[in-house]
């Protein structure tokens, strides 16, 4: 008879998370399926984009997401959206340090290629409102299929 052994993520974390302006923050976690690690879709994106990914992950737990915002504009359209997370430029360079603040144009372009690859989806863009947009995780990737060269 086997056991079961509880895995335990002590070793993974620091015990709080400190947020851009040096406050304590609840700590947050990005889990990733092996199916996703392995997936074709996955495995051919740029090493940056594929911790794109994992940020966009660790942005679906421990964080403001819109379905909580009500300041945001588009509030009502994700108030039960518990699935729609922001992720913005300022997150990944301040807070993640994934791009210089020069390199808006890498961010937005590997954001396409998320979606490209059917990693995410786009729900409403905040750009015309000069507020953030938001995101959902999308299961296309699993029928991604790369385009002819």
């Amino acid at each position: 008879m086997s056991r079961k052994r509880k895995v335990t993520l002590e070793y993974l974390s620091a015990g709080k998370a400190i947020d851009q302006y040096g406050n304590e923050t609840k700590e947050s976690f990005a889990a990733v399926p092996e199916s996703l690690l392995l997936s074709l879709s996955f495995q051919q994106l740029k090493n940056r984009q594929k911790l794109l990914v994992i940020y966009c992950l660790a942005k679906t737990y421990g964080h403001v997401k819109p379905c909580d915002d009500k300041s945001h504009p588009a509030y009502n359209l994700f108030k039960d959206r518990s699935d729609a997370f922001y992720i913005s430029f300022d997150d990944v360079t301040s807070r993640y340090h994934l791009y210089s603040r020069k390199a808006t144009a890498d961010f937005y372009g590997d954001l396409k290629e998320l979606e490209d690859h059917g990693l995410i989806k786009k729900l409403w863009s905040g750009r015309g409102h000069k507020v953030k947009s938001v995101y959902c995780f999308s299961r296309d990737w699993i029928e991604w299929i790369p385009e002819p060269p």
